[in-house]
Parts: C-alpha cells; structure tokens; sequence
C-alpha cells in the first residue's frame, strides 16, 4: 500500500501528539505496546486534555487551504502563567480557556498544575530517551520596571514553570527565544512595551524516526498534489515497513514513532481535495479516539494495526506566525485584551491602571527529513498598561426617584419631579 500525502494534511495532525499528547506506545516494538506504558493514569489523560482541546479549537479557527503548525503546549504555560497573575473576571475567563480546574474538587493549591506536570514529564521522558525537549518559560520586566515589582506570589507560581524573571529589551527577548529554540526561531518580537511585561515560552524538539527513510531512496523531484488541478514537485521520502495503521472509507491513517516515546501521526484524506471536508468531519472526539485506538494494548488489535506499509511522505519545513489575540478572544478570554483586564496579581503594585494583553504572538517551525523532526515554537505576550480599569456600577430605577431636566450650558432646571409609580 503506498501512501502518497496532500501537502495541507502534514501540518493538519501531527500537532496533537507532538506538543499536545504524550504518547505510550513502546519503541523497540513496533507491533506489540508496553502494557504499563499502554494505559496511561487517569491523571496523565486529565493533563492532556485542556492541551488537546485548545490544539483542536486553535487549528479550528485557521485556514486549511494553507500550510499551518500550532504548538498548543507553548500556548498553554503562557496561558497558565497569565491565570496565576490575574484576578476576577479575567481569571474567571482564562481557567475557561485552560480547564485547570476542570476536575471536581480541585484545591486552590491544584490549580494552574497542568502544564507543570506535562512539562517534567515531557523533559524526563525526553531525557531518558536521548531524545531533545527543551521547555523554558520566562517574564521579562521592562527597561522601566524594576523586579522587585513584581509580585511575590506570581514569581513563586512562574519558578513552578521552571520560569526565569529578568529585566530586558526586546532585542534580548529575542535572543532569549532564539537560544532557546536553537536559532530556529531568532526573533518573536519586532517591538515590546518601553513601560510593561512581556510573558514568554520556548519549546524545542528534536527526535529521529524509530525507522529512518534512506536518503538514496527519496525521490527528489517527486509530484506532489495540491489539489485537483495543482500538482508541483517536492522531495518525497519513501520506505517499506510495519507501522500501525488504520483506514476507513474517508481516510488513512498512521502513527510514525521516533526513538522516544513521541510520535507523528500522518492522517490522508482517500479523496484528493477531500481535506477541508475530512477536517470538518473529524471532531476534537474523534481525533482522541483515533489516537487512542493506536495505542491500544490489546494483542489480537495490536496484530490487526500492525500494518507492512509503502510509505511516502514528503520532506518538508513549515515557519508561521500567528497573533492569537482574536482566536483567543473568541473562545471567551476577550477580558485580558480590554481596559478592563485585572492582572493585578502580576504587579505589586499597580497604581497608573491595569496591565491588559497588547499581543498574543505565537510562531512555530516545524521540519520533516529522513533522519527524524526537529521543531520549535515560541509564544510571546506582551502586556501594556491600558486605562484604570472600568469599574461596572448597578443603577436600576426600580423604585421611587427624582428626576430633573437640565440646560447643559446655564445648568437651569427646565422641569422638575418625583416618580413614585410609573404609568404608561
């Protein structure tokens, strides 16, 4: 069977295991699953899923026609840590947007753990595979504030993340993300706040494929189909092996391990062209369930996905950015964008008016060869300082009142009056 990839769908699945899902499935055997590794804890599903949820609602809202790449690891620790930082209505909204308290009965000392946890997990797994995972988060403070304004409470919450608090330009943010992701992503930022905060996060990886596609077996000027009526040439990486594999009347699908314990799932529309339709059709539901059908540990299901494939995939890079400020607000954080945003749990103190999110900017890069995938992404807020936060007063005439009208210039009173019941 030889699978031949529309250009649209590398990008349209693979994010939800590289950056949103860890993965159990053992990778010294490509047929059967390690039984301790094949059923992950209630736990590890309950701090997937807000990840996962938001990488369905993100590439949701962004166009399939184009190539796109999200991270929604790196989006969700800046998330989180915004959430530690803010108050009210504002944090009412982000926990909404990051499900940190989703399970009953979670303790104020539970919440904003999410990608706490993932992120050790993730690194240690990384770590003991050989495997690159880099995760660092940082809150750079302007040249025009000084450190120890910020809140003792947030900094306590952002060394959670492994986080770094530090005074610097944009240039060094920059440098910051830069080194961080391996100078794949050398700049987040064209400008930054001369009076604010600036919240950011890296992610890097870099794995090989489990089975590695041989260089002198790739096809260097291969066809690739657009759409229908748009073929070009592209290098297409080929080789024959078992992998898990799942088809149905719509679709292929594989799972693609590397020598960690992470793996890229490629999934094909039967139909060239079919791919917006295929997206439509495949809910955040079943996509998990897909994905969790090729982690199974039943035997006789294992032998039954366990596939010989003639596989073709082509090689490529994907760079994009993004400015997540309408998405976002559009799935019900809209507060943290306005004058009306309050995260005063950010700031000791906040005497000239509220800190309110200017830019949510997200980039990625993403790059597929024989050997394996390095990819990065970085997400970088940048918070300036809006007008004092509106206070919302109640004023319901719902009982007896005086009532004058006025001439704005001389301030005389025209007509003057009580109501004490109204008629109509």
């Amino acid at each position: 069977m030889k699978l031949i990839y529309l250009k649209p769908l590398c990008i349209f699945f693979l994010y939800l295991t590289f950056f949103s899902l860890k993965v159990f499935s053992h990778p010294g055997n490509p047929t059967l699953g390690n039984p301790t590794l094949g059923n992950p804890t209630l736990g590890q599903h309950t701090l997937g899923t807000p990840i996962n949820i938001l990488s369905s609602k993100l590439m949701g809202s962004l166009d399939q026609k184009n190539n796109q790449c999200i991270c929604p690891l790196s989006a969700m620790n800046v998330i989180e840590m915004l959430e530690a930082g803010a108050n009210g209505l504002t944090k009412q909204e982000l926990n909404q947007v990051s499900q940190a308290n989703q399970a009953e009965n979670n303790s104020e000392s539970d919440k904003n753990t999410g990608c706490k946890e993932l992120n050790r997990m993730m690194r240690t797994t990384a770590k003991e595979d050989d495997a690159a995972l880099e995760i660092a988060n940082a809150v750079v403070l302007s040249s025009g504030s000084e450190e120890k304004s910020i809140n003792p409470k947030f900094a306590q919450e952002v060394k959670g993340y492994d986080g770094e608090i530090f005074q610097g330009s944009v240039d060094e943010i920059n440098q910051w993300v830069s080194d961080r992701t391996h100078q794949t992503i050398p700049e987040v930022l064209k400008e930054a706040p001369e009076s604010g905060v600036t919240l950011t996060n890296a992610v890097y990886f870099r794995d090989q494929w489990l089975r590695k596609f041989e260089p002198e077996d790739t096809i260097q000027e291969g066809t690739f189909h657009v759409s229908r009526s748009k073929t070009v040439k592209a290098p297409l990486m080929q080789q024959q092996n078992i992998f898990r594999y799942v088809e149905t009347p719509e679709y292929q699908a594989i799972k693609l391990p590397f020598k960690s314990l992470f793996s890229m799932f490629v999934l094909l529309p039967k139909k060239e062209g079919g791919l917006k339709e295929l997206a439509e059709d495949l809910s955040h539901e079943k996509k998990i369930a897909l994905i969790n059908e090729m982690y199974t540990t039943n035997k006789l299901r294992v032998v039954e996905l366990s596939k010989k494939v003639a596989l073709t995939l082509p090689r490529f890079t994907i760079e994009r950015e993004y400015d997540l400020k309408e998405t976002l607000s559009n799935m019900g954080m809209g507060t943290a964008f306005s004058d009306r945003a309050d995260f005063t749990g950010i700031l000791s103190y906040d005497a000239r008016g509220g800190l309110r999110i200017e830019k949510f900017i997200h980039k990625t890069f993403f790059s597929a060869r024989e050997e394996g995938v390095e990819a990065s992404a970085a997400s970088a807020v940048y918070m300036t300082r809006g007008g004092p936060r509106e206070e919302i007063v109640d004023f319901t005439a719902d009982h007896p009142f005086l009532f004058q009208i006025v001439h704005d210039d001389s301030r005389t009173i025209l007509f003057d009056g009580v109501l004490t019941e109204p008629t109509d």
